[in-house]
């Protein structure tokens, strides 16, 4: 058990549990994560609800600074990053999305067609039956750019860190807040955003996993952090609030403004809790067996999210507590579950591979 655990770094695969966790959460729709508008604005549970639904946003941006921590230091060929890395993402992209191709036929009783899977397949990259892979489509250009990353990385000193979080705060925090403030009905700078999960967040996480002394930080310092932090989340909701009152529209337009400051604090605590607790030998076997398993929760989630919500989760659980409780319970479930699968499923050969 020792020699499992000397292998991984327990605070980024805790990192991991708690980004899935809030992936769930972010795809619960009217039942979750657009849960404020179904209340008045002048009530607590309108501006809870929403702080929990800005809040949540830093999950994806967490796994790639993860990855970042992880593959950025490591020496591989260009031939072993398309043989093992990108094969395998590509396989369980295909994988995954005929399991959504044969779950959205059988939902609106359609008849399975294999050339319109491979056409929509193909055509839409993710935005179709398959939305919720998006993540995977991105993750696989982010490994065909390892090369270029590790070598930026390398010799690299801090100024390619704030550099890059300057780049995410000028165009992805200070930009959508001034086109609102201007008049401007929207702001759309997704190539950004997708650069950022590319590179930004990537060099995030190898900065603070490798540069930045964590262990020099005390908890009067990571309070500090998580002001700035609860700060532009209140920001963000106040504007996300503001828009929806011009508007009439259920809209997340601000949602990812500072999502660079509530991920790098998320990183910061996790690594900085694991440096002071020392986490048991059977606790740090099980948090790492879990964090193993995230790639299978995530493949996972949307078809229990389904099949709980046709079993009349909702209907039977508001009839006995509240929202909040509701779907955080939900979401323990549908994290659960999966996982149980998942770990089935590691005991299979080949399907092991994918999961």
């Amino acid at each position: 058990m020792r020699e499992n655990i000397k292998k991984f770094k327990l605070h980024l695969e805790i990192m991991r549990i708690i980004a899935i966790f809030f992936v769930i959460f972010n795809h619960t729709g009217q039942d979750g994560y657009f849960l404020f508008y179904h209340y008045e604005p002048d009530t607590f549970s309108y501006w809870i609800y929403m702080a929990l639904s800005v809040f949540c946003k830093f999950s994806v941006p967490l796994f790639f600074a993860v990855s970042g921590a992880l593959l950025l230091t490591k020496e591989e060929s260009i031939k072993k990053i398309f043989t093992h890395r990108v094969f395998r993402i590509v396989s369980i992209i295909i994988a995954g999305s005929f399991g959504y191709y044969i779950n959205y036929i059988f939902w609106v009783n359609e008849n399975f067609n294999f050339v319109d899977f491979l056409k929509n397949f193909l055509l839409h990259n993710g935005y179709y039956w398959n939305a919720t892979l998006w993540f995977l489509y991105v993750f696989t250009i982010y490994l065909i750019f390892l090369p270029f990353l590790r070598s930026i990385v390398k010799n690299s000193s801090e100024k390619i860190f704030y550099y890059a979080v300057a780049i995410h705060l000028i165009f992805i925090s200070f930009f959508p807040i001034i086109y609102y403030t201007l008049g401007a009905e929207s702001y759309n700078f997704s190539l950004l955003e997708k650069i950022a999960f590319l590179s930004i967040f990537p060099i995030l996480g190898f900065y603070l996993e490798y540069k930045f002394p964590v262990q020099i930080l005390d908890l009067k310092k990571i309070l500090y952090l998580w002001t700035v932090n609860i700060a532009t989340i209140i920001i963000t909701c106040c504007l996300t609030h503001f828009k929806y009152q011009i508007t009439g529209i259920q809209i997340e337009d601000f949602h990812n403004c500072f999502v660079i400051v509530n991920c790098i604090t998320v990183y910061i605590t996790v690594k900085y809790i694991c440096l002071k607790v020392n986490f048991s030998e059977l606790i740090s076997s099980i948090l790492i067996s879990v964090g193993r398993c995230t790639l299978g929760i995530y493949l996972l989630h949307i078809f229990i999210m389904m099949l709980l919500s046709s079993m009349g989760y909702f209907d039977f659980f508001h009839r006995h507590v509240n929202h909040i409780i509701t779907i955080l319970i939900y979401c323990f479930l549908v994290f659960v579950i999966g996982l149980s699968i998942t770990l089935i499923l590691k005991k299979i050969p080949i399907i092991k591979q994918l999961v």
